[in-house]
């Protein structure tokens, strides 16, 4: 039998109906080679017993070549159930191989672990005890072969430390996802630069490796979980992600003025010089961009093949990245409009906001507001015009100190004064005990007025942290705010949620409180997605319905980071904010105060940037280009990954190669929907194809990240290709550039095809079936 030719898989290819509800009958499917003779039972565990269902040629598709499809169906319950395949091979050799195992598979070691699809076992996951012989029982699940033995042993061991572990968080203030993250500071801004990828299915524990010889846990079984339903629209969705004020200024009238008002010990400055490079503090600088600069740019983005527009925060708030929020009813009207517009600014000297006439007419006035909130309605529409869908950032684990709730600078309070409302005016938590606001935060202290004794989020007083379970009425007010963002007049597309496994105190109400909200949001419509940011393990949120997806940042930008330079996400020691992809790959060491802005653009290698942008258009998920990545901006950590859309001065080569490569993302179903099928994978090589059964437009992607050039003979037939025919190279980078048509092909011979790939190179080749 040759175990490589056997999988499968949670992809709608393999798992049909793909999102089952309650009741449905399911159908699942299971790969062989055509000539092996196995037994096959599909065995599913529901916790408590075990049913067993021998699966049987599928007759409803027909046979390639090479494989054959088995297919079970079975009736699904109310609870997940977990299934995995038992199978029973009389033809075994000594070896565990039998047949021509190296047919279906190159030398060398499986796919990196990190980029590997569920369901293809690589060639180290074979851990039977001892060699499989005559009448030998495997048990294949979502990460390959495995014993019965090993999964109850590893059943039991999750069990007795998952016991441990509660015992542990139920001693500790705080949860393990605020434990891992890394304490941020004012100038934080998470808008996580390139490369990202949104997972498009519920991701697994790194902890859990199958490569390094563990025994599977029973998470490494398949999975159905009926009535979980999610948007699909998402898969393959091209995104793009803008930090507002560095994309376009299209309204120098809602600029931000110098002296405007002060913000984090300083007053704020308006940088007149488009071009002009982040300092190494630019909390307090304003470049002008705005909503109206997006609605200039619509039809660039349209032409580049942007599907969504993922926004950093666009709320009333005092900073340039607005993660600190000031009014969560409201677009600020510095990125929208600004019809009233009067006050003096502040004079030197004065640092106090209650002085800061200019601002609070700016961002209170609801003139403002509600022209603002109008252009943001118009923008929506305009995308949804063009076939882009529209995504907001919603900051609901914590909220800014300017904001009205709490009113550390006393914004609101003036602002009521000066139109004659003090009698009618809420007084912010910050000022009075008094405040309808007080049970929104947690204070430590009686210390009225102006109590400064609140828990901050990691102890930064500029993000007072929302203390959901204190009020039910903020929990009613942000899911109220969730809904009405997603509805008309302004019908965003969904949510992207800030930090979104540390809100509220404990994981039980956090669990709570985003089931709550996704329900609310998908009642208000039915196609917004909840997407969330997630550093830590993700399953158990998604598992239960919280999110519909995370930005895929350990399963997918780590990993590819670390395999093609060598670097972290960042350039120095560890902290959460990202230095833009195109730098790394100069594998500098350091960061702008030390290195200055010039070091980031020196000895960068565009072939890298290239290899990575090619394998995130053709992984699942939903491809995310951070602004600028396109034009060949480079950048160190924050604030120098925020520098301004270099309009006219774009790296011509690298935009017209995201054009390309974005075009034939769109051309291929298989890229958007396909499964995957891991091929090969060694020191700085990866290979995989993707593929629907029922389409012959199949894919490889062969990646050779070294130094020099490399001998590859890939099993392509494992992707959908035919034993014997041609390939076609419709797609090669290398470090002399890129070809978007290279119309060069390369045969197929008993299923295989060998390569010698460029240094730096990526290929992406397409199956043409022989004539007759």
């Amino acid at each position: 039998m040759n175990i490589q030719a056997i999988f499968s898989s949670q992809s709608p290819d393999y798992l049909i109906p793909f999102q089952p509800e309650t009741g449905d009958t399911v159908k699942v499917r299971l790969r062989t080679r055509k000539e092996d003779r196995i037994q096959c039972v599909l065995v599913i565990d529901d916790g408590q017993e075990e049913k067993r269902i021998p699966m049987t040629a599928d007759l409803t598709l027909k046979t390639d070549q090479l494989f054959l499809w088995y297919a079970a169906e079975f009736r699904l319950g109310r609870e997940p159930l977990h299934y995995y395949f038992e199978i029973t091979a009389n033809d075994l050799r000594a070896d565990g191989q039998g047949g021509t195992a190296n047919d279906l598979r190159a030398g060398g070691q499986p796919a990196a672990n990190e980029l590997r699809a569920h369901g293809r076992p690589a060639a180290n996951e074979l851990r039977a005890h001892g060699r499989p012989g005559p009448e030998t029982v495997l048990y294949y699940g979502r990460r390959g072969f495995f014993t019965k033995t090993e999964a109850r042993e590893a059943a039991d061991d999750q069990q007795t430390s998952s016991e441990v572990a509660n015992q542990e968080v139920a001693n500790q203030q705080q949860t393990s996802s605020e434990v891992a993250n890394e304490v941020a500071n004012d100038l934080r801004g998470d808008e996580r630069p390139q490369v990202q990828q949104t997972s498009s299915e519920v991701a697994s524990d790194p902890a859990s490796d199958p490569g390094g010889g563990e025994h599977p846990r029973p998470a490494d079984l398949f999975e159905i979980i009926p009535g979980l339903q999610v948007p699909l629209w998402p898969a393959g969705c091209v995104m793009y992600q803008i930090f507002v004020d560095r994309f376009r200024n299209g309204d120098r009238s809602n600029d931000v003025l110098t002296d405007e008002y002060n913000y984090c010990g300083g007053n704020v400055v308006r940088i007149e010089d488009w071009n002009q490079l982040p300092a190494p503090n630019d909390v307090r600088e304003f470049y002008g961009g705005d909503l109206q600069g997006v609605m200039d740019k619509l039809d660039y983005l349209r032409d580049l093949g942007v599907q969504a527009i993922y926004f950093n925060p666009l709320f009333v708030s005092p900073s340039n990245h607005k993660y600190d929020t000031q009014d969560y009813d409201h677009v600020d009207p510095h990125f929208g409009r600004i019809v009233r517009d009067a006050g003096p600014l502040l004079k030197e000297g004065d640092y106090r906001n209650i002085h800061a006439g200019r601002y609070i007419t700016r961002t209170t006035d609801p003139a403002n507001l509600e022209a603002s909130d109008r252009l943001l309605a118009e923008l929506i529409g305009q995308a949804h015009a063009r076939g882009i869908r529209v995504i907001l950032d919603g900051v609901f684990n914590h909220c800014g100190s300017f904001h009205k709730w709490m009113d550390k600078e006393h914004i609101y309070e003036k602002a009521a004064a000066s139109r004659k409302k003090r009698k009618k005016t809420k007084k912010g938590a910050y000022i009075s005990k008094n405040s309808p606001w007080h049970d929104y935060f947690d204070f430590l202290e009686e210390d009225w007025p102006d109590n400064w004794h609140y828990d901050g989020w990691w102890g930064i007083d500029t993000l007072p942290k929302l203390n959901y379970e204190a009020s039910e009425e903020l929990q009613e007010k942000i899911l109220a705010i969730g809904k009405k963002w997603v509805s008309p007049p302004y019908n965003a597309d969904g949510w992207r949620l800030d930090v979104a496994a540390d809100l509220g105190h404990s994981p039980a109400f956090n669990h709570d409180f985003w089931q709550r909200f996704r329900q609310a949001v998908r009642e208000a419509n039915p196609q917004a997605v909840v997407l969330a940011e997630n550093y830590c393990e993700s399953e158990k949120w998604l598992r239960a319905g919280d999110w519909d997806t995370i930005m895929n940042y350990e399963g997918f930008m780590d990993p590819l980071t670390w395999f093609l330079t060598g670097m972290e996400k960042h350039n120095d020691q560890y902290r959460e904010d990202l230095s833009r992809f195109l730098t790394r790959t100069g594998q500098k060491t350091g960061r702008l105060h030390d290195l200055g802005s010039e070091a980031a653009s020196q000895g960068v290698r565009p072939a890298v940037m290239r290899e990575a942008v090619i394998v995130q258009m053709t992984w699942p998920g939903a491809p995310t280009l951070y602004y600028g990545d396109e034009a060949g901006l480079c950048g160190f950590t924050d604030p120098d990954n925020r520098r301004p859309f270099p309009w006219g001065l774009e790296d011509r080569q690298m935009l017209a190669f995201h054009k390309d490569i974005i075009a034939l993302h769109h051309h291929y179903p298989c890229l958007a929907r396909g499964t995957v099928y891991p091929l090969a994978g060694e020191e700085g090589l990866i290979a995989y194809g993707r593929n629907i059964l029922q389409d012959k437009n199949g894919l490889v992607i062969v990646l050779n990240n070294n130094e020099r050039a490399k001998l590859v003979r890939l099993p392509v037939c494992s992707a959908g290709f035919p034993l014997t025919g041609k390939a076609e190279i419709i797609f090669c980078s290398d470090e002399k550039g890129y070809d978007p048509n290279p119309g060069r092909f390369v045969p197929i011979l008993q299923g295989k095809v060998t390569l010698i790939m460029p240094a730096r190179g990526a290929w992406i080749l397409r199956a043409l079936l022989q004539q007759s």
